[in-house]
């Protein structure tokens, strides 16, 4: 399996090289004019055919591409964390190209605050445990984390430090505190980590973790991962949390349209696509280039460009311009279905922590059925049909 984000569309084809005239120097800087190094950059002549060159920054912020061209179709800025990405189109660039960044402002009303206004709600008056199988966590001082294992195999199971920063994202959108709070600030999180460092998890890990989740009497589980295909390994695990009260909540995944990956498409999992709006995030940025049709009844609402969708779907959450937490006590911006994802399972926590009956009722098959029935109880349409947003979205 592998962690569902947005990958960096990176180049695929070498281009026409016509001239040494033609390498572009592009330079990376804050609004300070401060270089910034290590930061991603993408420029396509032609996007649909992915012709084109990629580089990182250096020290001096700044990046060579050899490009045979000074006709840009797309060019994409992709920093690890800290500000904003850049997105522009159409332009012809000249031989040196200064870009400046915008900075992370966590007072800033992304996508997700606009629809869940997380910094009024006080924390979770009855206690929710949720898993994240994930990259792992931190450290971050806004998160509170009550327990934490690493899953991978032949690794030191206490290390469940993340060293990519997609799990600490999505760990602070469901139970951050602080000055950016979580959807569900309160909740008792449990981190599992199953990604080594730069790759895959195996499904095995995946399957360990899903039932460490379950032996930890967790009430929902997030899984911003997936794959295509069917592993019938996570079927048995994520049976077997079903039947433990347990649900688990999966990202739709981010191939452009596609089908929604597994586990998200299988019947016992919540399946989350990933929606925008307009307005809720700086111009000129990344987010911009990711604005498509459909849209819903209110017009500045859309379904994300990388969205998966099928019949499979069953919720739609934030998950274009995410603000969240990142390691070392930083902020970052990312975009996918992984961001969706826990949007819905922190949204899920919170609504869970209002009805301590069902939290008490024995952790059985019957209790699954029933945490269902009352989260579908708050699910309201955005007007997007099916396919794209399930039922639509959970509400308080």
């Amino acid at each position: 399996a592998f962690r569902e984000e947005v990958l960096k569309k990176a180049a695929t084809r070498s281009g026409s090289r016509v001239a040494a005239a033609a390498k572009t120097q592009i330079i990376i800087q804050d609004q300070e004019k401060n270089p910034l190094a290590g930061i991603y950059v993408v420029a396509f002549t032609d996007f649909d055919s992915r012709t084109g060159a990629s580089g990182t920054t250096n020290k001096k912020g700044q990046v060579s591409l050899d490009l045979g061209s000074r006709k840009i179709d797309r060019i994409y800025v992709y920093p690890e964390h800290s500000f904003w990405g850049f997105f522009r189109k159409g332009f012809t660039i000249p031989a040196v190209y200064s870009i400046s960044l915008k900075p992370i402002d966590t007072g800033y009303t992304d996508c997700l605050r606009h629809f869940y206004l997380t910094r009024s709600w006080q924390p979770l008056a009855n206690k929710v445990r949720v898993g994240i199988i994930d990259t792992g966590f931190g450290p971050h001082k806004e998160v509170k984390i009550t327990a934490g294992k690493n899953m991978v195999l032949n690794e030191d199971p206490a290390d469940y430090a993340d060293q990519e920063g997609h799990g600490t994202h999505v760990a602070g959108i469901i139970g951050a505190g602080g000055q950016l709070p979580g959807v569900a600030n309160g909740a008792e999180l449990y981190i599992y980590r199953v990604f080594p460092k730069g790759k895959s998890a195996s499904n095995f890990d995946i399957m360990k973790a899903i039932d460490q989740a379950k032996n930890d009497q967790c009430d929902l589980v997030n899984m911003s991962l997936g794959e295509e295909g069917l592993d019938e390994g996570i079927v048995s695990s994520i049976k077997d949390a079903y039947s433990a009260g347990l649900i688990c909540v999966a990202a739709n995944g981010n191939d452009d349209r596609g089908p929604v990956n597994f586990p998200a498409s299988y019947s016992l999992c919540i399946a989350v696509s990933a929606m925008g709006r307009k307005g809720c995030f700086p111009a000129g940025t990344v987010q911009t280039g990711i604005v498509k049709a459909p849209y819903g009844k209110d017009k500045n609402n859309f379904i994300a460009d990388f969205s998966n969708i099928g019949p499979e779907t069953d919720l739609v959450a934030p998950g274009v311009g995410i603000i969240s937490t990142f390691p070392a006590d930083l902020y970052a911006v990312m975009d996918g279905t992984s961001m969706a994802c826990p949007a819905a399972t922190g949204m899920a926590a919170r609504l869970l922590s209002t009805r301590p009956d069902l939290l008490a009722l024995p952790r059985d098959q019957a209790r699954a059925d029933e945490i269902q029935k009352f989260l579908s109880t708050a699910v309201k349409s955005l007007g997007f049909k099916a396919n794209f947003e399930g039922k639509g979205m959970l509400f308080l």
